[in-house]
């Protein structure tokens, strides 16, 4: 297996996702809520063996009051996935924290 083989198969499961989201888009189309989404989607994926966990409460802190935020930087996950299914057609983007900390955008080849 060439690199790039290599690379494109490390990211799949993104690849499968991003699939599941338009499966459920072509289904439903635009202008439902967030939640009938989420709820497809988690079925389908459920039924694929895939263990998910939808909006995962994480609390951020200014000093000591509690603020109610969730965002990926904070949770120090390994990937991170943004779809977002508009009037015309479906669009994910793909992320990846790496050692340092820092957050990159993944692209396939």
């Amino acid at each position: 297996m060439n690199l790039l083989d290599e690379h494109n198969k490390k990211y799949q499961f993104f690849v499968d996702i991003t699939g599941v989201a338009m499966k459920v888009y072509n289904k439903y189309h635009y202008g439902l809520l967030e939640s009938a989404y989420e709820a497809a989607m988690r079925y389908l994926l459920e039924l694929n063996g895939h263990k998910v966990e939808c909006q995962v409460y994480l609390p951020i802190y200014w000093d000591d009051v509690k603020l109610d935020q969730n965002y990926l930087n904070l949770t120090h996950k390994p990937y991170g996935m943004l779809i977002n299914f508009s009037p015309d057609c479906i669009y994910s983007e793909w992320y990846e924290r790496f050692s340092s900390g820092d957050i990159e955008r993944i692209k396939l080849f």
